[in-house]
């Protein structure tokens, strides 16, 4: 060790196992035994003449071993000798052994090598072998109709797990480049099944004869009655039926000719059979539907679009729906008793229903006729006298009720739309219309009230309080009003009145106001209040305005000199407010839009109103 030779015979089992780098064996050696130099990392081994024999596992697992030279004198190799050394391993075979026909396929190097060529000689002692790896392939097909996505999944006992897709035409093909100890293998398809799985130990020639068939699902169901399912031709067979009506049956690939049918004494079904020349791939939904002898009832409905039928009976309750002239058909089975009855919403029929008993035949010619419903919609008038009732929509007219009480009337189709609408001038209705929508039944009490309309008569007094405003003519009531105040009276429909202010020491402009059959709001009556508080007249304090109508200057002169004059509008709006400087005041007024206006003019004992028209 470590360039040291030992006068040594054997080295023993696992003697070195792992712990060398480099080892010169002496000549005196002539057995190693197993797993000896297992594990190290050794590089290159001279095995003396004298070694006659090399156990199993001896230099193992020496992944960096790439050259051995063997002695003249070798007879046995055991298995995996040289077990996962380096790929390019050399090995010096002496030609004794050769000679004898040793065998080297147990000579194992990187999982399964073996000798793949002798080279020439390279010396007088013997020749090279070079181990390498040629690996085993592993081929057969797989016999399905469609070998789209299939697969061999292939494992062993360590670590292969490898998925093999399988050609078009059904072959696959794979290399095993390991040495393994067994091989498994097996078809997979999702949705099918396949033959058990195949395995195979390790061989050292190729293997061409691996084979797996399809088996395929048959299935389906049975409809409409309980049944027997019967498979003939290359297979025949009775398939048992689960309770729920399904059946299924798994056939291998490639059988030939065959039927499947159903049966029961009675019924047809439909289709009547499944017939496979050879058998390629799954078959599900293979289903049949039982019928029992069956009879045609058919007629005209007539008289409206899409009228139903409703059929009742023994074995049936089924509903049709047919048009104008159409023709309308049920099934029955024989011996049954059935009764039919027409039907749409808003319609009635001749005849109203049609009993037939113990068929035994297709029966014709059961006709019905619709007639479509009328309903009445009527109702009362109320308050008022010479009402127009106005209908329009699907119908249109009119109906004059003469007097308050009495009743009116329409006569409409089944699903009509329709609205009423009362009319007289003057008066309000309550309700203002009915609309009715779709009308499917006798519509009473669509009643309308009747109430005379009211309106507003409304102004603004200017110039004082407590003014009595009283109202006469078809009305009379009073309202004491203050300046600047709206007053508003209530009055009804085609009302005439006059409306009078009155207050001690007062004059009014207008003196009153007279409104005749009035008929709708009335607003600006305004009163305008043109007394002089203090004084008498407007001559006693020699006050003159002028001109009136005025453009462009309006010019005041009085005796007294007055504290500030205000031109205000008929609403009330003071528009200029003029601090007064004198006897003789004159007043720019072409900013002012044309109208009516009132000039209040207040001094120190008195306030005097004048009214005056912008032009």
């Amino acid at each position: 060790m470590n360039g040291t030779k030992f006068a040594v015979k054997i080295i023993g089992e696992t003697a070195f196992e792992i712990i060398i780098e480099s080892v010169i064996i002496p000549n005196t050696v002539d057995s190693i035994k197993q797993y000896a130099f297992n594990w190290c990392p050794l590089i290159t081994v001279e095995i003396p003449n004298k070694v006659k024999y090399i156990g199993s596992g001896a230099f193992m697992n020496c992944h960096n071993l790439s050259s051995v030279v063997l002695g003249n004198e070798l007879t046995t190799i055991e298995d995996a000798a040289f077990y996962d050394c380096d790929p390019a391993l050399l090995i010096n075979l002496p030609n004794p052994v050769i000679k004898e026909g040793y065998t080297f396929t147990e000579w194992q190097n990187d999982g399964g090598s073996v000798v793949s060529e002798i080279t020439s000689a390279n010396s007088s002692d013997g020749f090279e072998a070079k181990f390498s790896f040629t690996g085993v392939t592993i081929s057969g097909r797989v016999y399905i109709g469609d070998a789209t996505d299939v697969m061999i999944y292939v494992t062993d006992d360590d670590d292969l797990s490898m998925l093999v897709p399988v050609n078009p035409d059904g072959t696959f093909s794979f290399v095993v480049n390991k040495y393994r100890w067994w091989i498994l293998m097996e078809a997979v398809k999702e949705g099918y099944i396949f033959s058990e799985r195949r395995e195979i130990p390790v061989v050292v020639e190729d293997q061409d004869d691996i084979y797996f068939w399809a088996y395929y699902h048959i299935s389906g169901s049975i409809y409409g009655t309980d049944a027997e399912v019967i498979i003939r031709g290359d297979l025949v067979c009775n398939i048992h039926i689960e309770e729920d009506g399904n059946y299924q049956l798994d056939v291998i690939h490639g059988r030939e000719a065959l039927i499947i049918t159903a049966s029961k004494y009675g019924y047809h079904f439909t289709p009547p059979n499944y017939t496979f020349t050879s058998l390629q791939d799954n078959q599900s939904e293979l289903n049949f539907v039982g019928e029992i002898n069956t009879y045609t009832i058919s007629g005209i409905a007539e008289g409206a679009d899409s009228i139903s039928i409703l059929m009742t009976g023994d074995t049936v309750y089924a509903d049709t729906a047919t048009f104008v002239n159409d023709a309308y058909s049920f099934t029955v089975e024989h011996g049954d008793s059935v009764v039919l009855v027409p039907h749409k919403y808003g319609y009635h029929f001749l005849p109203d229903t049609i009993r037939l008993s113990n068929l035994e035949t297709d029966t014709a010619n059961q006709d019905f006729r619709a007639f479509i419903n009328n309903y009445d919609i009527t109702g009362v008038i109320q308050g008022a006298d010479s009402v127009l009732i106005s209908a329009s929509g699907n119908i249109v007219g009119n109906k004059t009720i003469v007097n308050s009480g009495d009743g009116y009337s329409f006569t409409a189709e089944h699903g009509d739309n329709i609205l009423l609408t009362p009319i007289k001038d003057g008066y309000t209705f309550s309700p203002e219309s009915i609309t009715v929508l779709d009308i499917s039944e006798y519509m009473t009490n669509q009643n309308f009230t009747a109430e005379k309309n009211t309106y507003s008569v409304s102004g603004i007094l200017i110039g004082t309080d407590d003014v009595l405003l009283t109202v006469t003519g078809d009305i009379y009531t009073q309202q004491t009003v203050m300046k600047n105040e709206v007053y508003e009276f209530i009055v009804v429909y085609n009302d005439s009145i006059t409306i009078t202010p009155t207050k001690s020491g007062y004059t009014f402009s207008p003196e009153s106001i007279s409104l005749n059959h009035i008929s709708e709001d009335i607003v600006y009556q305004n009163f305008i209040a043109s007394v002089i508080i203090g004084i008498n007249s407007i001559d006693d304090v020699h006050l003159k305005i002028y001109p009136n109508p005025v453009d462009d200057e309006l010019t005041i002169e009085s005796i007294e000199q007055f504290d500030f004059i205000e031109i205000i509008d008929i609403n009330s709006n003071i528009i200029q407010h003029i601090e007064s400087k004198g006897n003789l005041q004159q007043i720019n007024t072409n900013q002012l839009q044309p109208g009516i206006y009132f000039i209040k003019m207040t001094g120190k004992q008195s306030v005097f109103f004048y009214r005056i028209l912008k032009i």
